[in-house]
């Protein structure tokens, strides 16, 4: 007789993580009336894993057709499961290129002080979301929202051009807004 912890395993896929580890678990597109998910522009799903699996938030997993997604805890105390843990998925759709501006000691003073030179951090996963554009500017300065695994700092430099302006921690996963 099968058991319970056995039931709906002809649901579930083999995935793959982004360092190689194989796992696994189902993954299904998130109920629209799931509160905070709807506030992202890209469609979100949801992965389904045994608790068991070592998957935790914030780890980069290939989905079935190879798109590297992040995972990010549901928020629901009903998603983590004796049989299941729930964790929703982000589409990292591009590799982002980062930099910080170098922090140098003043020989005279002993103070620390930035400069303008850029070291670069190499690059990331993430996803750029258009938060607010604003068209009657000049410069059409735009608003963005990264999401990723990377531990940012406010000033860093992403993809030459945007700054990095303000950094929330959610979910187990780096939410940024660049401009």
């Amino acid at each position: 007789m099968p058991e319970l912890s056995e039931l709906g395993q002809r649901f579930r896929q083999r995935l793959k993580t982004v360092d190689g580890r194989h796992f696994y678990g189902a993954i299904s597109l998130l109920p629209e009336t799931s509160g905070r998910g709807n506030v992202f522009y890209t469609p979100r799903r949801v992965l389904n894993v045994r608790p068991s699996c070592g998957i935790t938030s914030g780890m980069l997993i290939y989905d079935t057709s190879g798109r590297v997604m992040l995972t990010a805890w549901a928020g629901d105390d009903e998603a983590q499961g004796t049989f299941s843990t729930l964790f929703k998925l982000f589409d990292l759709d591009h590799q982002l290129v980062w930099s910080r501006s170098v922090t140098t000691k003043d020989a005279v003073t002993g103070l620390s002080k930035q400069t303008t030179t850029l070291q670069s951090l190499g690059t990331f996963w993430g996803t750029l979301e258009l938060l607010s554009q604003d068209l009657n500017s000049l410069s059409a300065l735009s608003r963005y929202r990264v999401l990723c695994n990377t531990v940012l700092k406010i000033g860093d430099i992403i993809n030459k051009n945007k700054t990095v302006r303000r950094i929330e921690y959610a979910m187990g996963i780096t939410i940024a807004e660049v401009a």
